[in-house]
């Protein structure tokens, strides 16, 4: 952002100073646009030729959904590799001109590596795809639950969900009465079937591909094709349908075998896996041309996959190909991709098919130096892409990395494959990434590196907490505690015991927060360093001030909060000091010192502005711009209370220029709910000076914005304070 740009929102004593310009801005403003309606589908596979039988029931129940406005979910059963998400994604591609919204989640993207899902997890991820705001500190599932039906009642909604494992899966996420389809890919080993189709299931068997099925994929693939004009091929393709059991994954791989190896006949692909079959007795024939389309890989996604197969997630990001394989990886992953030995997961990137992964898993054994690389390698991409995706958010908070030795596992390399380009891919990007934290921070223990697995927890803390992920947060942090302890490493110590105690705190486990503090603060003593003792004293004023705390002490909260101002101050810390200046205001409105809350908020305005100034000479512009956008919406909730305090002391030009201005910021930002807040106090300062026109504007965008993003009770209670409008030729 430019200095210019900076000056202009920073100067509310200029264009939104002259009450009468900022009017005629505000009554004109168009109203707020709505957010994109959600379009999510599987990815849809070029060559999917078959089960028509299937699809053309599957329409039959889409039209009586659209005509009768029920709702209907389909069960696609079967084992792995018979297609449940290539059918589901074709259903998506027949059904989606019938429905106005669609969504797509992957459970095994929320799943930990014992299978157990984040059902609150994975009901926000829905919810934010709709648009829904008041969900995002939400921790109870049922109470998401009860959010995701009402919000998709009566839309005529589709609804994917893949890697389903029980009727829990099920309940959970059906959506609220009225014209939707539900499409579940259930796990292998799904029990309740017969249940669900007695309350109304469709449930679709998938079983082996029909032999012309699988000889119509086949011929799907240009050399197979070629091959099959020959009759003597042509038996031989059927020989091979029925050795891969009808199963697609190993037709795909078969097929894709002979495709890149012009030499080989498809009579010679059977006489190999007969005879891997005899060699090894009890082996699927099947599995034998899964394994036979293994060995065909080449030599780069032979390594690719191997190097992959050493990351502790159940899925990895696309960009980690290119970090483990250079500017090729691309390439690599589509090849993978092409021969079902990857499958994509959601947005979250890919997984080995499971079908393929023991085979993975228990491949030739890899040279430990070589192994070793590549898990660091893989630790540096996360603990890097963590790192930025902190700093994109959260500016210049005190992290770990001010207080230890990093090493290069806090510098992207060269060549980083930098997965995100803005504050909110960031955020998304790391939400989604979470949930490999703990396996990557013992990875790093087992490459003798744990002091990157400390380092990687605080780069999450966060997402942890700003996007109340609090089951994956007390398992990162319990982790990092247990390590920092063994370590006798007292910065990463004094953090991660804060970090969880405030994820505590979150919990409302009083006992278990205090308990956590209380050592927190004899490790920030012990360790010499007063920024620690500040984090400490922060989280300390957060639990004295909690309004359901058993023993709530305002004026001991406030004592915390001033004391580690202080520490940030001298320490010249100044984000630090302005966050907790804005704390210690807003506490003195709240109780009614009006005048101690605006000089501590004039302060924390000069301070800002100060900041952003210095942010304007940077040398280094790519830095300053991240730093920028976290300082602007400091400033922008710095003006907003500002606006609060000086309208309750009578002040209403400076409060609405304040608000003004607050709003813009958080417009600019697309910060809605924000905006929405700005907007709100600049109608009530508009209905008390007598103009009604500007207030009715003010309270129409308001109530929109509540509106779009599924704020209910607020825009209810917006919609009832609309002025009616002005006769003709009355002016506000």
């Amino acid at each position: 952002m430019s200095g210019a740009q900076h000056n202009e929102t920073r100067d509310v004593s200029g264009a939104v100073a002259q009450s009468e310009t900022m009017r005629d801005f505000i009554v004109n403003m168009p109203p707020p646009e709505p957010p994109p309606v959600p379009r999510q589908f599987p990815p849809t596979d070029r060559r999917y030729t078959n089960r028509l039988t299937e699809l053309r029931g599957v329409d039959r129940v889409v039209e009586d959904v659209v005509r009768r406005g029920r709702g209907a979910c389909y069960l696609l059963m079967g084992p792995e590799g018979i297609g449940k998400t290539a059918l589901m994604a074709e259903i998506g591609a027949r059904s989606r001109a019938e429905f106005d919204e669609s969504l797509h989640l992957d459970l095994a993207e929320v799943r930990d590596r014992e299978g157990n899902a984040d059902y609150a997890e994975a009901l926000r991820r829905l919810l934010a795809s709709l648009h829904d705001l008041t969900a995002k500190g939400m921790t109870d599932v049922d109470a998401l639950g009860r959010r995701f039906r009402d919000i998709t009642g009566g839309r005529r909604l589709l609804l994917f969900l893949d890697d389903v494992a029980d009727r829990e899966d099920v309940a959970i996420f059906t959506p609220g009465e009225g014209p939707h389809l539900m499409v579940a890919a259930c796990r292998p080993g799904f029990v309740g079937a017969a249940a669900e189709q007695r309350d109304g299931a469709e449930v679709i068997e998938l079983g082996r591909l029909r032999d012309r099925d699988g000889l119509r994929l086949l011929r799907e693939y240009s050399a197979v094709d070629a091959l099959m004009r020959d009759p003597n091929e042509g038996d031989s393709a059927e020989q091979l349908v029925d050795l891969c059991g009808g199963l697609p994954l190993a037709l795909r791989m078969a097929a894709t075998h002979l495709d890149r190896r012009p030499e080989l006949t498809i009579g010679s692909l059977v006489d190999a896996v007969r005879a891997r079959v005899f060699a090894e007795p009890g082996i699927p024939s099947a599995q034998a041309v899964i394994d036979l389309g293994l060995s065909g890989l080449s030599a780069r996604e032979a390594e690719l996959i191997a190097k992959a197969a050493e990351h502790p997630g159940r899925f990895f990001p696309a960009e980690l190909g290119t970090a483990l394989m250079g500017p090729d990886g691309p390439d690599l992953v589509a090849g993978l991709l092409e021969a079902g030995v990857l499958r994509p997961t959601g947005a979250s990137g890919y997984s080995i098919a499971e079908l393929a992964r023991p085979q993975v898993r228990n491949g030739p054994t890899r040279d430990p130096d070589s192994v070793a690389v590549d898990r660091a390698v893989i630790l540096r991409f996360f603990t890097v892409g963590h790192g930025l995706a902190d700093l994109y958010g959260n500016g210049e908070r005190f992290r770990l990395a001010d207080a230890m030795d990093v090493g290069e596992f806090a510098v992207a390399p060269a060549d980083y494959p930098q997965p995100f380009t803005t504050p909110v891919e960031a955020a998304d990007w790391q939400d989604r990434n979470l949930g490999h934290t703990p396996g990557l921070m013992r990875l790093a223990v087992d490459i003798d590196r744990p002091d990157a697995a400390l380092l990687l927890a605080d780069h999450t803390w966060p997402a942890c907490y700003n996007r109340h992920r609090l089951a994956i947060g007390t398992a990162i942090f319990g982790y990092a505690v247990r390590l920092a302890r063994a370590l006798g490493h007292l910065h990463g110590l004094v953090r991660c015991l804060t970090y969880l105690a405030r994820l505590h705190l979150e919990l409302e486990d009083w006992d278990r927060t205090a308990e956590l503090l209380k050592e927190a603060e004899a490790a920030a003593d012990a360790s010499g360093e007063p920024l620690n003792r500040a984090v400490v004293l922060e989280a300390r004023g957060l639990l004295y001030g909690h309004e359901r705390s058993p023993a709530p002490d305002g004026e001991a909260a406030r004592q915390a909060l001033a004391a580690s101002r202080a520490i940030h101050r001298e320490r010249g810390r100044p984000r630090g000091d302005v966050l907790q200046t804005y704390q210690l205001a807003e506490g003195h409105r709240k109780d009614g010192e009006l005048d101690r809350a605006l000089d501590e908020l004039r302060d924390a305005e000069s301070r800002t502005d100060r900041r952003l100034a210095e942010l304007d000479r940077a040398e280094d512009p790519r830095r300053s711009e991240y730093l920028v956008h976290d300082w602007k919406l400091i400033q922008g909730r710095v003006w907003l209370a500002l606006a609060r305090t000086l309208d309750a002391q009578g002040r209403e030009a400076e409060a609405e220029q304040r608000a003004e201005a607050a709003r813009r910021v958080f417009s600019d930002a697309g910060q809605p709910i924000r905006e929405a807040r700005a907007l709100r106090l600049l109608a009530e300062i508009a209905e008390r000076r007598g103009d009604s026109e500007c207030c009715r504007a003010l309270r129409i965008r308001t109530q929109r914005l509540y509106s779009h993003y599924h704020v209910d009770d607020e825009a209810a209670e917006i919609h009832r304070r609309i002025p009616p409008p002005s006769p003709p030729g009355a002016s506000g």
